[in-house]
């Protein structure tokens, strides 16, 4: 007689995968006093202001005086104390090895500074055709409607500090850009804590790095609008075309665009890479639509990708600044 077959075992219920933690490192503590920053741009600015407006004569009468040229010289004063604050808060994604954006590897750091040559070369093309040229593509009443001796030498002079600086920052871009690549193809690990933390990390430097940027051209073309306002008020009859002004933020604005798109395009990808690796290790066997959605869309906020429609308009105009400062000024 047979033996009765014995009853399969029971199938256990599939188990969630494991957890994702995120271990708490120390943070160092910020150095030196809270109130240093804003003590050394304030005096930048103010002696920014007298160098350029004077403290007496003309030039002080000028900037005191003329709302239009008060209005020009704010601008001008402004931009030496916005490039130190910007080089006072980037100077340690460059310095600290913790939150370098340089490359790791030598081919990239050497494709980024070829690229930082190029930008800066193409930053510094209207200054370069005014040397080869021995022209100036400002009116030759800049002087004498500004009222600042030696205009033409500190215009130079700001033009050369300000594309520097503006170089800066988009060499900060480029380098992110980089190592963006390097996360990419890094070898993957079990554990995704360091490569989380890393790409949150870079993709913040590189909106800080685009803020200033943006900040730092716009500025310099509502200043440019804002002299040619000056000038056609203090000379009538004066030829400074609008088209000037137009050139100049069109010009800038694709130039930060050919910079920052194409980084954008691979944080995005890196993104999407480590949202699918965090999706799977998290959710381990389960395989219900609700529970796929809700951690799919939670991992994506994590990391940035679910940015709103405001944070996207924000990098959309930081972008396109010098073109945005550029209509700003002519319709001031």
């Amino acid at each position: 007689m047979s033996t009765p077959a014995s009853a399969p075992a029971p199938t256990p219920p599939p188990q969630p995968g494991p957890a994702l933690t995120v271990a708490p490192r120390p943070v160092a503590a910020p150095r030196g006093s809270p109130f240093l920053p804003f003590v050394v741009c304030a005096v930048t600015f103010f002696a920014s202001a007298a160098l350029l407006g004077g403290v007496s004569g003309p030039e002080a009468t000028a900037f005191w005086t003329l709302p239009e040229a008060r209005l020009w010289h704010l601008f001008v004063s402004l931009q030496p104390a916005l490039w130190l604050s910007s080089f006072l808060v980037v100077w340690p994604d460059f310095r600290d090895a913790r939150r370098t954006v340089l490359p790791q590897e030598t081919r990239h750091r050497v494709g980024a500074a070829l690229c930082f040559t190029l930008a800066l070369a193409a930053a510094a093309l209207p200054l370069t055709v005014q040397e080869l040229t021995g022209t100036s593509l400002l009116p030759r009443e800049s002087e004498l409607a500004t009222r600042m001796s030696g205009f033409f030498t500190k215009m130079t002079l700001m033009g050369v500090v300000g594309t520097v600086a503006a170089a800066v920052h988009a060499f900060g871009i480029l380098c992110i850009h980089a190592r963006l690549f390097e996360l990419a193809h890094a070898p993957p690990t079990p554990d995704l804590e360091d490569e989380v933390r890393e790409y949150q990390r870079l993709r913040s430097q590189l909106r800080r790095f685009l803020g200033y940027s943006a900040a730092i051209i716009g500025l310099a073309t509502l200043s440019t609008g804002a002299l040619r306002n000056l000038i056609l008020d203090e000379v009538p009859g004066t030829r400074f075309s609008p088209a000037l002004v137009m050139a100049y933020g069109t010009f800038f604005s694709a130039l930060l665009a050919l910079i920052f798109v194409p980084a954008h395009r691979t944080l995005t990808a890196v993104g999407d890479g480590l949202a699918e690796r965090l999706l799977h290790a998290s959710l381990g066997t389960r395989e219900r639509w609700s529970e796929w959605k809700d951690e799919h869309q939670a991992i994506r906020a994590h990391l940035g990708l679910e940015d709103s429609a405001l944070k996207t308009l924000q990098d959309s105009i930081a972008v396109l600044a010098p073109l945005v400062g550029s209509l700003s000024a002519l319709v001031l």
